[in-house]
């Protein structure tokens, strides 16, 4: 079996590899893998706030993001050293401690927006709850 064509980049230190660059993600625009995880490494400091040391999934896109996505919660038996694992009583979920872990666990961001989108979902719930509870006049 031939494997697959590959890139390795550094992130953060550390020997990222990167299978199936020029797979096309976005059909419609035309992005590749490559062209999503640098769009990862650009925004990493502003989502790297929220996420990194949390427990997150996998939500894979296997066959592009038009296709039915596959959420892995299990960690793959072959990883790299440097990458973060935590088990959780139920379920089993992965952290992000840095830019190199997204890059490799993700090759994607979605681990990001599910805990992102809680916090400012209760962010906002209890800015209402204020506003609704307290008087701000002075």
């Amino acid at each position: 079996m031939a494997r697959s064509e590959h890139v390795t980049i550094e992130v953060a230190g550390h020997e990222v590899r990167l299978s199936n660059p020029k797979k096309v993600y976005f059909p419609q625009a035309g992005f590749t893998k490559h062209d999503l995880v640098n769009y990862y490494l650009a925004a990493a400091d502003a989502v790297l706030v929220h996420v990194r040391d949390r427990p997150t999934v996998m939500k894979r896109f296997v066959n592009g993001i038009e296709q039915e996505p596959i959420w892995q919660k299990r960690v793959p038996q072959k990883i790299p050293d440097w990458l973060q694992t935590v088990t959780l009583f139920v379920p089993t979920r992965w952290a992000v401690d840095g830019l190199e872990a997204m890059t490799w666990r993700g090759q994607g961001f979605s681990a990001a927006l599910a805990p992102v989108g809680a916090m400012l979902a209760f962010s906002a719930a209890f800015a209402a709850l204020a506003i609704w509870k307290f008087d701000w006049e002075e």
